[in-house]
């Protein structure tokens, strides 16, 4: 039985609502970050509380039951956490879905308060901004080929520097044995999903030695935060082999 469940996603995915559900369903108490990460004020989500506070609140709440469901994001304050999850739970849907219900969430909590002239209008507009990026520049689609050509599209992470993406993958993963066979491939930006959302580029990809391979892991903890390194600890644990690919684009 699984006993420390942790669900999270982008703001608007139904994490609160499955996170309630299935604490009921399996009686275990909730928590949510937000009532760690928020001081309680008038106008709410304004105040943030000091990341030692946090941190001693939220170990205290979790090592003090042995079952538990925690909602919401821990990304770049909440690591002390990690490793009491036995289960981690992503959710993801289309953005257009996400963003309608966070209207209709923002107009039942604040009403009026959030419309133009009212208190809070600023306030919520800057929030539906934040949350509408938040899948933005995020994945790529990275189209690599089979030996008779047939391509072969994998939505992936990507971090930049100096005019190089990185990519991290399983080490036995098909696409490794193709990028090995083949190194010229195509990359677009997409959805989560694998949904291509611009042009497609050629490029080369080859996979990098272990030095180059740890600068790779490091842009993208920098850029994914909590998610990727929740996948590291995840990848030691299972003893699963990763590598890192270069992505360059030619002169």
């Amino acid at each position: 039985m699984i006993n420390r469940i942790h669900i999270l996603g982008a703001s608007g995915a139904g994490t609160t609502t499955l996170g309630r559900a299935l604490a009921a369903r399996l009686q275990y108490p909730h928590f949510d970050t937000d009532d760690y990460f928020w001081l309680l004020t008038d106008s709410p989500f304004t105040h943030q509380r000091e990341r030692p506070e946090r941190q001693r609140l939220l170990t205290d709440d979790l090592t003090a039951h042995g079952s538990w469901v925690l909602l919401g994001s821990l990304c770049g304050w909440g690591d002390v956490a990690i490793t009491l999850f036995e289960l981690v739970v992503f959710l993801a849907i289309p953005q257009d879905i996400r963003m309608a219900r966070l209207h209709r969430r923002e107009h039942a909590r604040f009403g009026e308060r959030i419309l133009p002239g009212g208190g809070m209008y600023e306030q919520s507009q800057a929030f539906l901004a934040w949350a509408a990026s938040y899948d933005e520049g995020r994945y790529l689609n990275l189209e690599s080929f089979k030996r008779d050509g047939t391509p072969v599209y994998t939505p992936v992470w990507f971090a930049e520097d100096c005019g190089v993406l990185y990519v991290y993958t399983l080490a036995n993963a098909g696409k490794v044995k193709r990028i090995r066979r083949n190194p010229r491939i195509r990359i677009a930006p997409c959805t989560m999903r694998g949904t291509v959302t611009g042009p497609w580029v050629e490029a080369e990809a080859t996979i990098v030695d272990a030095t180059t391979a740890a600068h790779g892991h490091a842009l993208l903890r920098h850029k994914y935060g909590w998610i990727k390194r929740m996948g590291d600890l995840c990848s030691r644990l299972l003893h699963r082999a990763r590598v890192v690919i270069a992505i360059r684009f030619p002169a």
